[in-house]
């Protein structure tokens, strides 16, 4: 039950802080001129859903609070795949990823290929793995990265 409950509250806070970031962005990017033009609605609502996701993903991964970082080297790497991995674990770290597959080639047009968007997906979950491992002190897992960009690679499917 207590997962379930905080499971519930990164979603909400997910929602919450990814709606005020994209806000800020977005008013950013009209007060500057970087957007130009104007925006359907559905592609707004699909960036303000990916930021969503975005915040909820670092919030899951525990790298999104810059208060808990203690830039400490004391994280360690498991480099043996599916060594000691509970199935129920790399499922979910494939469903995490998921969104990522599927909105990266919606709203970037350049990552349509399918490497391009795997390798956004891949970089980003090493990108999270190493900030755990050196910013939190957890430790890197070879399985997640895996299993994320494997996550990444059907969400390509699904987008297709």
């Amino acid at each position: 039950m207590d997962k379930l409950i905080l499971g519930t509250t990164y979603f909400a806070r997910g929602l919450l802080f990814g709606a005020i970031v994209y806000a800020i962005f977005f008013c950013a990017a009209k007060v500057t001129g970087c957007r130009k033009g104007k925006c359907s609605g559905v592609r707004i609502a699909m960036e303000a859903i990916f930021t969503m996701y975005l915040v909820t993903l670092l919030q899951i991964t525990g790298v999104d609070s810059v208060f808990s970082w203690r830039f400490t080297m004391s994280g360690t790497c498991n480099w043996v795949p599916f060594s000691n991995e509970e199935i129920k674990l790399v499922l979910l770290n494939v469903l995490l990823f998921l969104p990522m597959g599927f909105f990266v080639p919606l709203l970037i047009r350049k990552s349509r290929s399918w490497i391009r968007t795997i390798a956004f997906g891949a970089g980003c979950s090493l990108l999270i793995e190493l900030s755990q491992m050196i910013l939190i002190g957890r430790t890197a897992d070879v399985d997640d990265f895996l299993a994320n960009t494997s996550g990444c690679a059907i969400g390509y499917v699904l987008f297709q």
